[in-house]
């Protein structure tokens, strides 16, 4: 990185409006009562848009030099960030940034899929945890039985509960939890305070 040496860029506002983004995301990100990893995209966002705009309003070339590298420092410690699936999902649950926080639409995209397939797994594992304990119980009941094997009852019933569990693991659930994530997204978001 370049020494800025030329004395107009010196100036403490030139420096201050240099430092500025970074006080207020240090300041944003070291909260101890609040979680902050929803906040990562938005913050590094923000702050390279901050540089981006010192630079294309015409600041000189030492300072435009300045911003550069800091863009490229930040990309240098997060490669990538907006694709990491913590911190993604985590902004995209967060009532306050939701799909509005990503500067790369592709990414918003696979946060929406990753939560979405998430969730689904979660819902169908619980489906299946109800049936098979539902299923479960009734095999606790047959082998009490003493009648299990001459009461064609407890087989009709067996089957019937397998069959159910069958159904259950093969049939593709309706997606509500895709439903439920698209009318988040829409809902408005909750204003960010504090920045």
């Amino acid at each position: 990185m370049q020494t800025v040496l030329d004395e107009e860029n010196l100036k403490p506002e030139v420096i201050a409006t240099v430092v500025a983004p970074f006080e207020r995301v240090t300041t944003l990100m070291s909260g101890a009562k609040y979680p902050t990893v929803s906040m990562i995209i938005p913050v590094l966002n923000e702050l390279k848009q901050s540089l981006w705009r010192i630079v294309v309003n015409g600041a000189g070339q030492e300072v435009t030099d300045l911003c550069h590298a800091l863009v490229a420092s930040i990309d240098k410690r997060w490669p990538n960030y907006e694709q990491s699936e913590l911190y993604a999902a985590s902004t995209l649950l967060d009532p306050r940034y939701k799909d509005c926080a990503f500067l790369d639409a592709g990414a918003a995209v696979l946060a929406k899929h990753h939560v979405s397939s998430v969730a689904q797994k979660i819902e169908n594992s619980q489906k299946i945890a109800a049936t098979t304990a539902a299923t479960g119980s009734l095999t606790d009941l047959m082998e009490q039985s003493e009648m299990k094997a001459e009461c064609s009852s407890w087989e009709w019933l067996w089957k019937k509960a397998a069959q159910k569990m069958e159904r259950a693991r093969a049939v593709p659930q309706e997606n509500a939890v895709q439903r439920e994530l698209e009318i988040f997204l829409a809902a408005p978001n909750i204003p960010v305070t504090g920045r």
